[in-house]
C-alpha cells in the first residue's frame, strides 16, 4: 500500500503530540526515497508572561533537525524553526522556553505509567523504590528526562535506572531535595508525604510492599 503526501501529513498529525500543533505550523512535507521530512515553523504567538508587552518579530533561529519515530518503516525527520521576538520596551530578544524537563511532577509521571506501561502496578513499585533511593542519596536532579520506558519483548516498562548520582555534595547551599515536585513541594518532604501520600495514595502500594522497599534500601 502506497501513501501520498496528504496521507503522511495526516499520520504525522496523529503521531506527534497535539500540543505541537498549538505552537507550530506544518509548512511542508517531503518524502525523499525511504525518508519523510516534515518542516515546522513556530507560530507567531508570544511566550506566556509577556502578553502585555509590545513585540517586534525577529524571525527564526537556525533550523534544527530531530529524528522521530518511523512512519510506515520510513524514518521521520522534523526540521524545526523556533521564533525570536524583541521586546520594544527593553530591546531584549526572547524565545519560548521549550526545556520542560523540570516542568512536571511525580504525580504526572504516575499518569504516564498508567497510560503506557503494560503492568502499571508493577512499575509503580519500581518508581517508588527509585524515588526513595534518589531522595535518600541526595539526588536532586532526577528530572523528567531521567525517566524512560522501554519495550522488552512486547512488554512496556520503566527502563533501567541511569544518571543516579549524589548532586547535593556538589551544591554548597542546596535549596531543593527533589527535581520534580511531589504534592507541589520540592523540599521539606516528610515521612508522611513519602509513605502515606506518594506510596499509599498515589502509587497505591500496600504496607507490606512499602516496608519491603525500605528494608531493601537498608
Amino acid at each position: 500500500m502506497s501513501f501520498n503526501n496528504d496521507q503522511y501529513r495526516e499520520l504525522i498529525q496523529l503521531v506527534l503530540p497535539k500540543e505541537i500543533f498549538d505552537y507550530f505550523n506544518l509548512l511542508k512535507l517531503e518524502v525523499k526515497g525511504q525518508e519523510i521530512h516534515a518542516y515546522l515553523d513556530e507560530e507567531n504567538i508570544v511566550p506566556e508572561g509577556y502578553e502585555n508587552e509590545m513585540f517586534i518579530s525577529k524571525g527564526f533561529h537556525s533550523s534544527i533537525t530531530i529524528q522521530d519515530f518511523p512512519i510506515r518503516d520510513k524514518p521521520l525527520f522534523l526540521h524545526v524553526r523556533r521564533r525570536r521576538w524583541q521586546v520594544e520596551s527593553t530591546g531584549a530578544v526572547i524565545s519560548r522556553d521549550w526545556d520542560t524537563k523540570y516542568n512536571y511532577s511525580m504525580e504526572r509521571v504516575l499518569k504516564l505509567i498508567d497510560a503506557y506501561c503494560t503492568f502499571p502496578a508493577v512499575e509503580k513499585v519500581k518508581l517508588f523504590n527509585r524515588f526513595l533511593f534518589c531522595f535518600l542519596t541526595g539526588n536532586e536532579d532526577m528530572h523528567l528526562k531521567n525517566f524512560s520506558i522501554i519495550n522488552r519483548n512486547g512488554k512496556i516498562e520503566l527502563s533501567p535506572c541511569y544518571d543516579l548520582l549524589n548532586t547535593t555534595i556538589e551544591l554548597k547551599y542546596p535549596v531543593e531535595e527533589i527535581a520534580l515536585p511531589l504534592g507541589g513541594k520540592k523540599k521539606n518532604l516528610t515521612r508522611t508525604m513519602l509513605i502515606n501520600y506518594f506510596g499509599k495514595e498515589r502509587c497505591q502500594l500496600t504496607d507490606k510492599v512499602i516496608n519491603h522497599r525500605f528494608s531493601c534500601l537498608n
